[in-house]
Formats: C-alpha cells, structure tokens, sequence
C-alpha cells in the first residue's frame, strides 16, 4: 500500500516537470518552424555574410536567421520534417508516453527525416540540399543506381510517413471506403432504376 502511495506520488510529482519540458520544445519547435518559413537566403548569418548592411526579412529576427540557415545547411528543404520529431517528442512529454512505448514512430521520424533529406539532393534545383542529404545519398548512388535509389528513398518516406501517422490514415482511409461503397450503391441503384424504368415503358409501349 505504501508502495503504491509513494509510486502515485512521483509521479504526480513528475507531472509538472513533463509539462515543462513539452512547453519548452513546443516553443522551441514553433520558433524553429516560423524561423524556416521566413527563411531568406540573404539574411546576415552564420552561413552568409555581406559588406554592406542589409535588412533581416526574417519574423524572427537575427536569431531566426541563424536558426533557420543551420537547419537549412544541415537537412536543407527537408528541414521542417526534423522539428516534426521536437514536436512529436513535446507530445510524449505532455502525455507522459515512454519512449519504448513509442519505439516504432521514433525510428520511422529519424528514416523519414533521412530519406527526405536524400531526396532534396535527386530534386536539383527545385530544393534545397543539406549536408545530412548529400552524405545519405552519396552513400546509396554508390550502392545502387539513381532510379533505384529514388525509387527506395520515396517507399522509405510512404512507409514512415505511414507509421507516424497510422492514427490518422487509418480512420480516414475507413472513411474514404465507405464513401466509395457508397458511391457504388447508389450509382447501382440508380442504374437499376433506369434499367427497369427503360424496360417499363418498352412494355408498356410494346402491349
């Protein structure tokens, strides 16, 4: 019994300090996030310098320039699926998840993260490229050829993207079928009705 009152009370005592720490990384993670959508190749940082004084187009200032072109240097246009995992992390804090309850997600978040940033390398110019995506891809073009290796990176996205999400594919994916099914009745039996409408009035015409 006593046991038992001393487990509940650490952790109630626990409770606020995962509340903390979810708070933290959800700021965290949403300062990063406006920080990469602001994102200004131009902006005075640590990966760009100018001579001549120039304005910082980011919302969040000189810091979020320099957060959003380490994350660029680092994971490049896949930088957003990264601080995905921050917030995924904040949630299992707030809900006090453990992390081998949650073990599945985590490595699909780092594959996703790392076959994202691959295939910012394949696309050229359209995206951005970071370092984690050049060193992934070079890694696999040794291996196998270019098709394949796209082919691989995108069934490794599909995957992951499934897993983290399966709460909600899952339910949607239910609900898309029975639209579809029901779609099919009623297209059925609106062909029924015409069908034997069409041959009530051949009847009809013929008697």
């Amino acid at each position: 019994m006593m046991r038992t009152i001393r487990k509940k009370a650490q952790l109630f005592i626990r409770r606020p300090y995962d509340l903390v720490r979810a708070f933290i990384l959800f700021v965290c993670s949403s300062l990063c996030a406006v920080s990469l959508i602001t994102y200004d190749l131009h902006d005075q940082s640590l990966f760009f310098y100018s001579s001549h004084t120039t304005t910082v187009h980011n919302v969040c200032g000189a810091i979020g320039a320099n957060i959003a072109a380490l994350l660029m240097y680092i994971f490049g246009s896949a930088a957003l699926v990264s601080l995905l995992f921050l917030f995924f992390v904040g949630y299992m804090y707030a809900l006090r998840t453990t992390w081998m309850a949650e073990i599945d997600r985590i490595i699909s978040f780092v594959l996703l993260t790392l076959s994202s940033c691959a295939l910012c390398v394949r696309c050229g110019s359209s995206l951005q490229a970071g370092l984690i995506g050049h060193y992934v891809y070079r890694f696999m073009a040794t291996r196998v050829t270019e098709p394949s290796c796209t082919i691989i990176l995108a069934i490794v996205c599909a995957c992951s993207t499934f897993i983290i999400f399966r709460a909600l594919l899952i339910p949607f994916g239910y609900v898309c079928l029975k639209v579809a099914l029901w779609i099919l009745h009623q297209t059925a039996f609106w062909r029924g009705l015409l069908y034997y409408s069409v041959r009530t009035v051949l009847v009809i015409v013929r008697g």
